[in-house]
């Protein structure tokens, strides 16, 4: 095995284009599940965010979260 095998993470019976697919799959996945939390929040009006202590300026950390945590 070649020194830019392990650099470039390819293995022998992995073809590099299904690592590739897989990888784009899960951050599609993730942007999807990112987008969607953030417009539910988004759509939450003041009173409501207020009633849960949050502000808009947590939207950002909290869709990350929850896409991080559903892959």
């Amino acid at each position: 095995m070649a020194m830019n095998d392990v650099a470039l993470g390819t293995l022998p019976g992995v073809s590099p284009l299904r690592t590739l697919r897989a990888n784009f799959a899960d951050w599609r996945r993730r942007r999807a599940i990112f987008w969607q939390t953030y417009r539910e929040l988004d759509s939450m009006s003041d009173r409501e965010l207020a009633d849960l202590r949050m502000c808009r300026a947590d939207f950002y950390y909290l869709a990350k979260c929850k896409a991080e945590a559903a892959v």
